[in-house]
């Protein structure tokens, strides 16, 4: 479990790694790191490490897992990807493209099988397509993976792709499936692929609607072939996307991701600031939680909507909107609903979230959002859940951020944004419960693991389980991917586990209750 003798404490010692900080660290192994890319990725880079070296470092910790068991590899690809664990799927498609490059046969074949469980969207399927792409060659083996993809989805489904996900990355449909080949008897299907390639006549539902979409000269014509076709914004041209009445009928059957990203477009408008049953039908949509959590949708999508449309202008461009309270408030209560629910544990848990200079300055992949900001947030969905617990904010010294658990989540960040930040000490949530001889069933900290500051965090464990809970358990949630964690390997009371994770509390809650 934990160690008690001085010698113990220097063996372990000597099995720790010097972290980006300079200070010690325990090193996670590369099945833990599988993790944290497939959940954190690496795009944004931390503050010690570039976005290149830190997403080569975890390329190469994919490829030795690969080298392993390759299969296991692709199992659990297909696991956080299809259950919607991460914030992105980008890191999935990517580890997707090593795996159907590597050297093993039946890796390869494996991986390839598994395309349509991770590249849902032709957006997913261009991503995947432009990172093989840069791996191997077009052999059969691939070509004929990219031609199933197309040859499973249902007509509707494949005519929806073809119009509303056309080209990305430099990919289009046109590129692969002149690529791939694949043939049909079905007539509906090979005219599909006619249209896409060599723009033929097609009547199929989606694209006969598109095609009329596009020379719709009223509004009024529009607007019925929106409503008649089911089209999204994707599919019409880019006149008519200033039209009140244009974004009235999409949002009729808009897509939950979708009407969250186009929130401030809205309001631009005016559709959701003065229009009753359009706010009506956004608010409602944000309480299903069984609606939220069938569309996949991040919580941090979610957070990361609340932020932008919160601010009242978007992170780029000059669009500029006035802000609906009851929508606010509607995106806050989504975002708890984005998680399971999870039944408390009623132990006594310290929740300590790093706002030190490390955590701020670097941002959560594809997101505005600071690590420190995702860290507030993700603790505070256990906070509410558990009636016993402190919560505390550290840098170079401990504070109270005086964040509730019935806090909106713009108040807690604000609140966390008022501390000053400095250096990191990790030790300090256990020193301080050594201090005040409290009992904690469970510590949980949010953050990038790179201390350098005071005691090594598991000398300031041990002293506290030695001294007052012998079972103290320690959960260590990694807010970036970098390869270090403070939760000693060895110590079957602790656990390491990837931040962003909607998996995440249920995790914290099943350990600590165990």
């Amino acid at each position: 479990m934990y160690t008690t003798v001085a010698g113990k404490v220097k063996e372990r010692r000597s099995k720790m790694t010097v972290n980006n900080a300079g200070g010690l660290a325990f090193q996670i192994n590369d099945w833990q790191r599988l993790d944290r890319f497939l959940i954190i990725g690496s795009s944004s880079g931390t503050y010690y490490v570039g976005a290149q070296k830190l997403t080569l470092e975890n390329a190469l910790a994919v490829a030795r897992c690969l080298g392993e068991h390759g299969p296991r590899v692709v199992d659990r690809i297909v696991e956080i990807s299809d259950q919607g664990r991460a914030p992105s799927n980008d890191p999935a498609l990517f580890a997707l493209a090593m795996a159907a490059s590597y050297q093993d046969d039946h890796t390869r074949a494996y991986a390839l099988a598994k395309l349509p469980k991770v590249a849902r969207t032709g957006t997913h399927l261009f991503h995947f397509a432009a990172y093989v792409n840069a791996m191997r060659g077009w052999g059969r083996s691939l070509r004929g993976s990219i031609a199933n993809w197309y040859q499973a989805k249902e007509l509707d489904t494949l005519a929806y792709q073809a119009v509303k996900y056309q080209q990305r990355d430099g990919w289009s449909h046109r590129d692969l499936l002149r690529l791939s080949h694949p043939k049909t008897d079905d007539p509906v299907r090979n005219a599909i692929y006619k249209w896409i390639v060599d723009g033929d006549t097609c009547s199929q539902s989606f694209i006969d609607g598109y095609t009329k979409a596009q020379r719709a000269v009223t509004e009024s014509e529009l607007i019925k072939l929106i409503l008649d076709y089911n089209l999204t914004r994707e599919m019409l041209p880019t006149q008519w996307l200033n039209s009140r009445a244009v974004w009235e009928a999409l949002l009729a059957k808009m897509p939950l991701e979708a009407m969250v990203r186009n929130l401030g477009k809205m309001s631009h408008i005016g559709l959701v600031l003065d229009n009753a049953e359009a706010i009506v039908t956004v608010v409602e949509r944000l309480h299903q939680q069984a609606y939220i959590k069938h569309s996949r949708l991040h919580p941090l999508a979610i957070l990361e909507a609340l932020k932008v449309y919160g601010q009242g202008h978007g992170e780029k461009g000059k669009l500029t909107w006035a802000v609906n309270s009851a929508i606010i408030h509607a995106l806050d209560d989504a975002f708890y609903l984005a998680f399971d629910n999870v039944a408390p544990t009623n132990k006594s848990i310290m929740l300590g979230l790093d706002v030190s200079s490390s955590m701020s300055a670097c941002s959560v992949p594809n997101s505005p959002l600071s690590c420190a900001e995702a860290a507030v947030v993700m603790a505070l969905v256990t906070a509410r859940r558990e009636p016993q617990h402190v919560l505390k904010a550290f840098s170079s010294r401990l504070v109270d951020p005086k964040i509730n658990p019935d806090d909106r989540l713009e108040d807690a960040l604000r609140k966390t944004r008022a501390i000053i930040y400095g250096g990191t000490d990790c030790s300090l949530l256990t020193q301080y419960a050594l201090a005040q001889q409290e009992h904690f069933d469970g510590f949980v900290t949010y953050t990038d693991s790179e201390t350098w500051m005071g005691s090594m965090p598991i000398t300031t464990l041990n002293a506290y389980r030695r001294a007052i809970n012998p079972t103290a358990k320690q959960i260590v949630v990694g807010m970036t991917a970098t390869e270090v964690t403070i939760a000693d390997p060895a110590d079957l009371l602790a656990m390491d586990i990837a931040g962003f994770d909607t998996a995440t509390p249920q995790v914290i809650g099943d350990f600590i209750a165990a």
